[in-house]
């Protein structure tokens, strides 16, 4: 494989000169030259998608931009873009919101956006524009990266093992790589630095100087290698949920998996000083005798709608923990669960739980829904954390932090058997490994890190508040993507207004537990 698109900011920091006729980009043998101004980003302003009520100021459009930035005169693509015009527009320079997954929908972002009483427009954007951009590949993007292949079969795995099931997910997406391939998509030009491109190719378009970008999850990474690569255009950033560039997650998520852990039982023993004894006995009581419990799918008034027997073991116990910590807001019933699962041997929701887990695992739907689109998932990772890693160092490496095997087989299989790129199956250009170096930058930078949160933990993030010498760095009581939390969309609404005064942090600070 060849190695494309080096990150050029640790070389080239700040904006190059107006008179340059071209800029360098850095490859695995020559240097490729292409002219700065051949090509113009646009965007066609088209109906939303999303039916936006009559009284709306809303506008949508796509942004056309090039496949592979390297190729000036090549093929374009058009990413979808929702402007939230601001309630009373005061700046010019908007706020960009980039999602996580990579490849999760934006269907309730464009939702939270769009309510004007919501706190989001009544905060940010009272007096800025809100501008959600759709990943190249994603959502309403044309093309799209969706695998209809994986959701097609989501009823055939309700009652089968996780690794059977692993094994049906990776053949099912290897169909979809090869049905991508055959309708001509370069698999390899959905990475995160084409990505940070088109960020730029939209501020170029919409014809502002200054940016504010906003990034969840895998966005968090995304805005990084933006800050990175166009440091001249961005006024400042909020992350939530921080991937930083150097966090190899197919690695990092066990450690920081069992520092979530830690932290929900010491968080808990005031009120629950059994917690982590009744963990572990759970799931070894578990591992020796598995429980087949029925579990369901609920519709909106949580009335049961079907059945499926659910083997629970201490791997389906161990998910159930992890997802639960994940949500925002915490939820201050797990404890007692634990209690009653321990004390009842009743695991209904361990059951109920991963049929939804399975349901996302396996997502049905495409653009306008919520699934996650595993293409442009599997391209982002496979040309950047997968390429650097491989199912023996990811074993090797989670244990070192435990010896639990209910713990190690679940990770191993979320992290590895379920993954084409981890098994070097999903083949890319893989980007440089100079993707992977800490950021070092004083852009204005608002940092949110879920004290709960085992996908981000704050074990993994915090070096990057030292390294981003503007920044300010909030923990956050919550799971993952705590800036849903309306007292951290306040933090957010503060910064964006003045970022040199570290906001007032009004959100709870002690843990209350049922």
């Amino acid at each position: 494989m060849r190695m494309k698109k080096n990150v050029i900011s640790l070389l080239y920091r700040s904006a190059a000169p107006a008179f340059l006729a071209f800029i360098i980009i850095l490859g695995s043998a020559t240097d490729k030259l292409f002219a700065a101004d051949s090509f113009t980003p646009t965007i066609e302003f088209v109906d939303c998608f999303h039916n936006p009520p009559e009284s709306s100021t809303t506008t949508c459009g796509y942004l056309e931009v090039l496949e592979d930035h390297n190729k000036p005169n090549g093929k374009t693509i058009k990413d979808y873009v929702v402007i939230f015009k601001a309630i009373d527009k005061k700046h010019d320079d908007p706020i960009i919101f980039l999602t996580g997954g990579p490849g999760s929908s934006t269907k309730d972002a464009v939702a939270a956006f769009e309510f004007t009483e919501g706190p989001f427009r009544q905060t940010m954007g009272l007096n800025r524009d809100i501008i959600l951009l759709d990943q190249r590949g994603t959502n309403m993007s044309l093309p799209d990266l969706y695998c209809e292949e994986v959701g097609e079969l989501r009823d055939q795995v309700y009652e089968i093992s996780y690794r059977d099931a692993a094994k049906m997910r990776v053949k099912a997406l290897m169909a979809c790589n090869r049905r991508l391939k055959r309708e001509g998509i370069d698999l390899s030009a959905y990475d995160t630095i084409e990505i940070a491109s088109d960020i730029k190719d939209l501020r170029d378009a919409l014809g502002v100087d200054k940016i504010n970008l906003y990034g969840a999850s895998y966005g968090t990474r995304l805005v990084m290698i933006a800050m990175r690569q166009f440091p001249e255009i961005i006024r400042s950033v909020l992350i939530d949920s921080v991937l930083s560039p150097e966090v190899n997650p197919f690695l990092e998520e066990m450690p920081g998996t069992m520092f979530s852990f830690g932290s929900f039982f010491e968080a808990a023993k005031s009120q629950y000083p059994k917690i982590g004894k009744w963990f572990n006995e759970i799931i070894a009581r578990l591992e020796k005798n598995p429980v087949v419990v029925e579990g369901n799918h609920y519709d909106k008034d949580g009335v049961p709608i079907d059945s499926f027997d659910v083997t629970v073991n201490g791997v389906k116990f161990v998910n159930y923990v992890y997802f639960t910590l994940r949500d925002t807001p915490y939820k201050t019933w797990l404890p007692q669960v634990i209690s009653d699962m321990f004390h009842t041997a009743d695991y209904k929701k361990v059951a109920d739980q991963w049929l939804a887990y399975l349901d996302t695992f396996f997502p049905v739907g495409g653009a306008e829904g919520t699934a996650q689109c595993l293409g442009m998932y599997s391209s982002v990772f496979a040309a950047n954390d997968a390429h650097y890693t491989n199912p023996a160092q990811i074993k090797e490496f989670a244990r070192k932090y435990t010896k639990n095997q209910s713990i190690l087989s679940w990770y191993e299989t979320s992290f590895i058997y379920v993954e084409p790129s981890v098994l070097k199956l999903w083949r890319v250009d893989p980007l440089p490994i100079s993707v992977r170096d800490p950021l070092v930058s004083d852009i204005p930078t608002l940092m949110f890190v879920g004290t709960l949160d085992p996908a981000t933990p704050a074990n993994s993030n915090k070096g990057s508040s030292v390294a981003l010498s503007n920044s300010f760095y909030f923990e956050i009581l919550s799971g993952h993507a705590a800036t849903f939390l309306p007292c951290a969309v306040d933090i957010g609404s503060d910064f964006f207004n003045d970022t040199e005064v570290k906001p007032v942090n009004n959100c709870e600070t002690t843990y209350t537990w049922d």
